[in-house]
């Protein structure tokens, strides 16, 4: 049992990531419980400090690069941009000429927007930092993680699709005891992929190569069954008899 524990929990870096992106994406841990996960593992290292920072900076790119994935595509928000641009050009180059009357304000406006568009851009791609930043729900064992990011979704629409992915993952997990037990399986890891018809398949073929030859077998029966089986058969030898006079007798 510690072997598999080992296999898969004896070393930081054999941890599956997204398990972590896990923690994150729940609003009640995010980010400062993985922080305290890493101090509490690295707690008599004399690095600590160095290495909690590169661990959570490593989840926390880990997730803006999921972030990067599953954002919207900017074209479509380009072509809209530039539609809204070209249309509002027209009502500025107006007002600007009759309010400054002259190019130079013109373009001093069409600069502010480029900016002002810049700066709204950077607000959207630090979703991940807002939501970050946030206070962390209370801790209660009937939160519903799900219910919270069906609501929070407009609030943070791509973190919403990772984690709708994120927490699907199924996980598999296998009693203890099973390492104590000295009976082998009948099927192996990929059991899960099989049909129905074929797992009654291989029991019934394993349940025959482990039996013994019907040959081999010396049934001895006693005197009861013995009288059983003649009074059957002379039962079924007066019906049979019974019929065929039947058959025989003109109707």
């Amino acid at each position: 049992m510690k072997k598999k524990y080992d296999k898969y929990w004896g070393e930081l870096h054999k941890v599956n990531p997204f398990l972590m992106i896990g923690v994150v994406i729940d609003p009640r841990f995010k980010l400062r419980n993985l922080k305290h996960i890493f101090e509490e593992i690295f707690e008599n290292d004399p690095t600590c400090d160095r290495l909690v920072a590169q661990k959570t900076n490593e989840v926390k790119q880990l997730l803006m690069n999921m972030y990067e994935v599953y954002k919207p595509s900017s074209n479509n928000m380009g072509a809209t941009s530039t539609t809204n641009e070209s249309g509002g050009s027209t009502n500025n180059e107006t007002d600007s000429s009759l309010v400054f009357g002259g190019r130079k304000q013109k373009t001093m406006m069409e600069k502010w927007k480029k900016i002002q568009q810049e700066s709204e851009n950077v607000v959207i791609t630090h979703e991940v930092d807002r939501y970050l930043l946030d206070p962390l729900e209370s801790i209660d064992e009937e939160f519903d993680i799900l219910g919270w990011w069906r609501i929070n979704g407009l609030k943070y629409p791509t973190l919403a699709s990772i984690a709708k992915d994120v927490l699907a993952i199924p996980t598999s997990t296998i009693a203890s005891e099973s390492c104590f037990s000295t009976s082998g399986r009948v099927i192996d890891s990929f059991r899960s992929s099989l049909s129905p018809r074929m797992v009654e398949a291989l029991i019934c073929t394993q349940n025959w190569i482990r039996s013994e030859d019907i040959a081999s077998l010396q049934y001895v029966p006693s005197i009861e069954e013995m009288e059983f089986y003649e009074s059957i058969e002379m039962e079924m030898g007066s019906k049979t008899s019974m019929t065929n006079l039947n058959k025989t007798l003109p109707s």
